[in-house]
Protein backbone atom coordinates (compact mmCIF):
# COMPACT_ATOMS: atom_id res chain seq x y z
CA UNK A 1 0.00 0.00 0.00
CA UNK A 2 1.06 3.32 -0.90
CA UNK A 3 1.23 5.80 2.22
CA UNK A 4 0.42 9.35 1.84
CA UNK A 5 2.68 11.61 3.89
CA UNK A 6 0.67 13.05 6.79
CA UNK A 7 0.15 12.37 10.57
CA UNK A 8 -2.21 9.64 11.74
CA UNK A 9 -4.95 9.76 13.94
CA UNK A 10 -2.84 8.36 16.86
CA UNK A 11 0.08 10.50 16.22
CA UNK A 12 -2.50 13.60 16.32
CA UNK A 13 -3.87 12.74 19.54
CA UNK A 14 -0.86 12.14 21.31
CA UNK A 15 0.42 15.34 20.43
CA UNK A 16 -2.90 16.61 21.67
CA UNK A 17 -2.76 14.77 24.42
CA UNK A 18 1.01 15.95 25.57
CA UNK A 19 0.14 19.53 24.90
CA UNK A 20 -2.83 19.40 26.90
CA UNK A 21 -0.15 17.73 30.05
CA UNK A 22 1.73 20.95 29.52
CA UNK A 23 -0.87 23.26 29.78
CA UNK A 24 -2.52 21.71 32.84
CA UNK A 25 0.75 21.85 34.04
CA UNK A 26 1.16 25.35 32.95
CA UNK A 27 -2.10 26.76 34.58
CA UNK A 28 -0.74 27.74 38.44
CA UNK A 29 2.24 29.16 37.40
CA UNK A 30 0.15 31.58 35.05
CA UNK A 31 -2.71 32.09 37.81
CA UNK A 32 0.80 33.06 40.09
CA UNK A 33 2.33 35.66 37.63
CA UNK A 34 -1.25 37.29 37.24
CA UNK A 35 -1.73 37.69 40.97
CA UNK A 36 1.60 38.87 41.35
CA UNK A 37 0.98 40.99 38.66
CA UNK A 38 -1.93 42.22 40.38
CA UNK A 39 -0.24 42.64 43.81
CA UNK A 40 2.25 44.73 42.49
CA UNK A 41 -0.16 47.03 40.45
CA UNK A 42 -2.01 47.29 42.97
CA UNK A 43 0.82 48.24 45.00
CA UNK A 44 1.87 51.08 42.59
CA UNK A 45 -1.44 53.10 43.13
CA UNK A 46 -1.30 52.89 46.66
CA UNK A 47 1.92 54.09 46.62
CA UNK A 48 1.29 56.73 43.48
CA UNK A 49 -1.29 57.80 46.19
CA UNK A 50 0.98 58.51 49.33
CA UNK A 51 3.21 60.04 47.06
CA UNK A 52 0.63 62.40 45.97
CA UNK A 53 -0.56 63.31 49.44
CA UNK A 54 2.90 63.84 50.05
CA UNK A 55 3.15 66.56 47.61
CA UNK A 56 0.14 67.83 47.84
CA UNK A 57 1.33 68.92 51.21
CA UNK A 58 4.54 70.82 50.10
CA UNK A 59 2.85 72.43 47.07
CA UNK A 60 0.33 74.16 49.05
CA UNK A 61 1.84 74.08 52.43
CA UNK A 62 -1.05 72.75 54.32
CA UNK A 63 -1.17 69.45 55.71
CA UNK A 64 -2.80 66.58 53.67
CA UNK A 65 -3.96 63.19 54.87
CA UNK A 66 -4.12 59.32 53.31
CA UNK A 67 -6.51 57.31 54.84
CA UNK A 68 -6.83 53.53 54.36
CA UNK A 69 -9.55 51.29 55.19
CA UNK A 70 -8.68 47.90 56.08
CA UNK A 71 -12.24 46.80 56.10
CA UNK A 72 -12.96 47.89 52.80
CA UNK A 73 -9.79 47.79 51.33
CA UNK A 74 -9.91 51.05 49.85
CA UNK A 75 -8.12 54.43 50.73
CA UNK A 76 -8.28 58.22 49.86
CA UNK A 77 -6.86 61.35 50.15
CA UNK A 78 -7.96 64.14 52.51
CA UNK A 79 -7.48 67.96 52.50
CA UNK A 80 -6.88 68.18 56.68
CA UNK A 81 -7.65 72.30 56.28
CA UNK A 82 -9.47 73.05 53.12
CA UNK A 83 -10.39 76.61 52.59
CA UNK A 84 -13.81 77.31 53.23
CA UNK A 85 -16.15 78.36 49.57
CA UNK A 86 -19.41 79.66 51.08
CA UNK A 87 -20.76 80.08 47.54
CA UNK A 88 -20.77 76.33 46.19
CA UNK A 89 -22.62 74.74 49.03
CA UNK A 90 -20.97 70.56 49.46
CA UNK A 91 -19.11 70.77 46.77
CA UNK A 92 -16.19 73.61 47.02
CA UNK A 93 -14.27 73.55 43.90
CA UNK A 94 -12.72 76.66 44.41
CA UNK A 95 -10.45 75.26 46.67
CA UNK A 96 -7.16 74.45 45.58
CA UNK A 97 -7.56 71.50 45.17
CA UNK A 98 -10.92 70.80 44.89
CA UNK A 99 -12.47 69.09 47.83
CA UNK A 100 -15.90 67.34 48.33
CA UNK A 101 -18.24 67.57 51.82
CA UNK A 102 -15.99 65.29 53.54
CA UNK A 103 -12.60 66.98 52.35
CA UNK A 104 -11.94 64.35 49.89
CA UNK A 105 -9.94 66.27 47.29
CA UNK A 106 -10.53 65.85 44.12
CA UNK A 107 -8.32 63.56 40.73
CA UNK A 108 -7.62 66.10 38.25
CA UNK A 109 -6.48 63.04 36.42
CA UNK A 110 -9.66 60.85 36.86
CA UNK A 111 -12.06 63.21 36.98
CA UNK A 112 -13.52 61.55 40.40
CA UNK A 113 -13.01 62.00 44.13
CA UNK A 114 -9.67 60.51 45.05
CA UNK A 115 -11.39 57.23 46.64
CA UNK A 116 -9.77 53.88 45.65
CA UNK A 117 -11.42 50.79 46.48
CA UNK A 118 -9.56 47.44 45.21
CA UNK A 119 -13.10 45.54 45.23
CA UNK A 120 -14.30 47.98 42.20
CA UNK A 121 -11.48 49.86 40.72
CA UNK A 122 -10.08 48.14 37.81
CA UNK A 123 -8.97 44.51 38.15
CA UNK A 124 -8.42 44.11 41.79
CA UNK A 125 -10.84 42.53 43.16
CA UNK A 126 -9.07 40.04 45.94
CA UNK A 127 -6.12 42.21 46.79
CA UNK A 128 -6.41 43.32 50.38
CA UNK A 129 -5.21 46.00 52.75
CA UNK A 130 -4.27 43.69 55.27
CA UNK A 131 -2.48 46.34 57.91
CA UNK A 132 -1.29 49.80 58.13
CA UNK A 133 -1.96 53.31 59.87
CA UNK A 134 -5.89 54.78 59.40
CA UNK A 135 -4.68 57.70 59.25
CA UNK A 136 -1.40 59.36 57.28
CA UNK A 137 -0.70 62.66 57.67
CA UNK A 138 1.67 64.74 56.03
CA UNK A 139 2.96 68.24 56.21
CA UNK A 140 4.63 71.15 54.69
CA UNK A 141 8.26 69.94 55.39
CA UNK A 142 7.70 66.55 53.66
CA UNK A 143 7.36 64.63 56.49
CA UNK A 144 4.84 62.43 57.99
CA UNK A 145 2.68 61.75 61.63
CA UNK A 146 5.23 58.35 62.23
CA UNK A 147 9.08 57.95 62.10
CA UNK A 148 8.19 55.03 59.93
CA UNK A 149 5.13 53.40 58.85
CA UNK A 150 4.28 49.92 56.98
CA UNK A 151 0.97 49.51 54.96
CA UNK A 152 0.60 45.64 53.77
CA UNK A 153 -1.25 44.44 51.02
CA UNK A 154 -2.03 40.99 49.92
CA UNK A 155 -3.41 38.57 47.34
CA UNK A 156 -3.40 35.17 47.46
CA UNK A 157 -0.44 33.65 49.46
CA UNK A 158 1.80 36.98 48.08
CA UNK A 159 2.27 40.08 50.43
CA UNK A 160 3.64 43.63 49.35
CA UNK A 161 5.15 45.45 52.02
CA UNK A 162 4.82 49.59 51.91
CA UNK A 163 7.21 51.23 53.95
CA UNK A 164 7.09 54.81 54.41
CA UNK A 165 9.83 56.98 56.26
CA UNK A 166 8.07 59.37 58.11
CA UNK A 167 11.29 62.01 58.31
CA UNK A 168 12.41 61.98 54.40
CA UNK A 169 9.03 60.87 52.69
CA UNK A 170 10.94 57.94 51.09
CA UNK A 171 8.74 55.48 49.54
CA UNK A 172 9.94 51.66 49.23
CA UNK A 173 8.21 48.67 48.23
CA UNK A 174 8.97 45.01 49.56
Amino acid sequence: MDRSSGFTLIEILIIVMIMGIFGMASIPALKSVLGDSKLSSAGRIMVAGIEYTANLSIRYQRPFQFEADTNTNSFQIKDTAPYPDSTSGTIRLNNLPPVNDDDIIFNTLSGTWYVVDFATTGNFDGVSIDSGPAALTFYPDGHSTYADSLYVLSFGQGSNTITINGISGRISVD
